[in-house]
């Protein structure tokens, strides 16, 4: 009696790890790292959006395509944490360097304008 307990306990929590695996292979489209929401709920919650390839975390818990332009890497809350070369980051979002505060060999600025 107590083997089959055990027997299928262990059933159970391989299953389980199986099904962990896999999901995280498959979390869907923006989601780089996922888990189920419990062991009777096998509904995927992502916990991780892929920020380098500019997705961003929804206030849902669903990932969503940034629509940011020139940011090398989006945060989690779709503001800018850095921008791509000839831009300035200033709240969250990237700005062209004013063409007069532009220095030779410098790429990247801080949000007065400074290399």
């Amino acid at each position: 009696m107590v083997s089959q307990i055990f027997i299928n306990m262990f059933k159970s929590i391989i299953l389980s790890l199986i099904l962990l695996q896999t999901l995280n292979g498959s979390c869907g489209k923006g989601c780089s790292k996922c888990t189920v929401k419990s062991a009777t709920d096998s509904t995927k919650v992502c916990n991780l959006c892929d920020t380098l390839s500019s997705y961003y975390m929804k206030e849902d818990g669903t990932c969503a395509l940034s629509e940011l332009k020139n940011c090398l890497m989006i945060k989690h809350d779709n503001t800018c944490g850095f921008c791509v070369a000839g831009y300035y980051l200033d709240q969250g979002k990237c700005v062209a360097i004013d063409v007069s505060k532009k220095i030779a060999n410098c790429e990247y600025y801080d949000k007065n304008q400074n290399c």
